[in-house]
This record gives structure tokens, C-alpha cells and sequence, in this order.
């Protein structure tokens, strides 16, 4: 298998999947995660929990990762073309590709050759990242922030990261991971830590996205909760890329809320 996903870039098999995130309140779409799939000539389209850990394992993740970085910027300009309105895409980052400059460097390259804006693209890379202290992560990080680019934490409770080290690296989102948005229709802990991590990103000024929201309870737990924005089933399944554009400027994913919010949430499902 890495024998042959050595061969997926070069024989053009990585294809470009987008996810969309929609505001919590209105349904409507507010950005994309990027995400990458392989369209194996033999084994068909093989599962990203498959070949990235794979990839993880060795330097493929630094030339898949790039691999992404360069189609989003492909794609952006191509949407603007069309007249689209365009939304903000995030690209997931691995440690490995923040070891050297080359990732940064190569990203600033392409954004200045495809004249994009830092605000149509933010980093993203998950909480476990954030521990320890890498040097060379933690600079790679912070000139990523400087040039204007949003940076979102992925997995967010899942790694342990100190507030410290968020407000150090001027963190933009907190992604609450689909572990704690899955248990929340189990009501109890599951409803007080989605709270308690959606309060600290507002505390903190951060924007709070859910993910692996599937269930129209869990949406309206994360709505009441107070949560910003969610990604997950509810909207969209991840799709190709140029699938994703007819969402741009297209309808809200589900209705809006009703503006009814409580401040005691756990409370309210602790005590049903």
C-alpha cells in the first residue's frame, strides 16, 4: 500500500473532497474543511482511515498534505472566476509539514501566484499537535498567523492543550470533537462537557465549531448550548470538490433556529 501511494500523486489518483461547516443559527454555509481521497486504479476509492495513518507513518503525509494545499489554491480562484461568493476552506496541517519552512513557503508561493486572500484560507491541525515543545511547530505556527492566515484546532478535547499554549498561538476555532457530539444525545456528562468547552472557546473569544453532528437532537443541543457553527452529516457529507461549489450561495443546509437559548443547558437535560 505505500508502494502504491507513492504513485497516487504522480498518477493523478489523489482527488480533492470538501466538507462544508454551516452556522449553528442560520443553517447557511460558512466554509469548507479540505480533505484528500484516493481513487485507487485497483482497489477503487480507498478509505482516508486507511492510507493516511500510512502516510503519518512516513514522508508521504508531507506530499499528500502538500498535494491538498496546491488544489485548494487551484480551486479558489477558479470559483471566484465564476463569480462565486466565496467562503473560507481550511487545510488540514501534520506535524512533519511543519518541521521547515517549505510547507509555509510553498503555501505563500501559490496564494501570491493565485492572488488569495489569508481570509480565504485558515490552517487546521489537531489539538495534539499543540503539546510539547517543538520549536520549530510552535515558529511554523505563529508566521502562519502572521501571515493572516486563521488558525483552528481540530479534535479539541481530545489533547489535553493548555490554555497558555492557545492564546500564545492566537488560536481563531476550537473544533469539539465528534466523540463528545456523539454522547451528547446520551444527555449527562456528555451535555456538560460540549458546554463547558463552548463557554471556554467564548471566554476566550474563539470561534467554537461541533463536529459529527448527525441527529437533528444533536443540533438542537448545540444550538441551545450556543455553539457557532457545526459540520457533520446534518449539512453534508464530505464531497468533490466540484460538487462543493453548487453550494456556494445555494440554499441553508436546515432551518434556522428559533432563537430560544439557554444559559443552563446541562441543567435542563440533567434534570429531564
Amino acid at each position: 500500500m505505500e508502494s502504491a501511494l507513492q504513485h497516487a500523486i504522480p498518477g493523478g489518483q489523489l482527488l480533492l473532497y470538501l466538507q462544508p461547516r454551516a452556522s449553528a443559527v442560520t443553517g447557511e454555509l460558512v466554509g469548507f474543511e479540505a480533505l484528500v481521497r484516493w481513487q485507487h486504479p485497483e482497489l477503487g476509492l480507498v478509505s482516508p482511515q486507511r492510507f493516511i495513518p500510512l502516510a503519518e507513518e512516513s514522508h508521504l503525509i508531507v506530499e499528500v498534505g502538500n498535494w491538498v494545499a496546491a488544489r485548494v489554491c487551484e480551486t479558489l480562484p477558479r470559483w471566484r472566476s465564476d463569480g462565486e461568493q466565496l467562503v473560507p476552506v481550511s487545510i488540514n496541517v501534520s506535524a512533519r509539514q511543519l518541521k521547515d519552512s517549505e510547507f509555509r513557503t510553498e503555501l505563500d508561493m501559490q496564494m501570491h501566484r493565485y492572488q488569495i486572500n489569508a481570509s480565504d484560507i485558515a490552517i487546521e491541525l489537531t489539538e495534539s499537535m499543540m503539546i510539547g515543545d517543538n520549536h520549530e511547530i510552535q515558529n511554523e505556527l505563529r508566521l502562519l498567523g502572521d501571515m493572516g492566515l486563521k488558525l483552528i484546532i481540530d479534535d479539541f478535547g481530545t489533547g489535553f492543550s493548555s490554555l497558555a499554549r492557545l492564546q500564545s498561538l492566537s488560536v481563531d476555532v476550537l473544533k469539539i470533537d465528534q466523540f463528545f457530539v456523539r454522547n451528547l444525545s446520551a444527555g449527562g456528562e456528555g451535555i456538560v462537557l460540549c458546554e463547558a468547552m463552548t463557554q471556554m472557546g467564548k471566554t476566550l473569544g474563539l470561534a467554537v465549531v461541533a463536529e459529527g453532528v448527525e441527529t437533528t437532537e444533536q443540533l438542537q443541543m448545540l444550538q441551545l448550548i450556543g455553539c457557532d457553527e457545526i459540520q457533520g452529516f446534518i449539512a453534508s457529507p464530505p464531497v468533490p470538490a466540484d460538487e462543493a461549489m453548487q453550494m456556494l450561495g445555494g440554499p441553508a443546509f436546515f432551518a434556522p433556529m428559533n432563537g430560544i437559548r439557554s444559559s443552563q443547558v446541562s441543567d435542563r437535560y440533567l434534570s429531564a
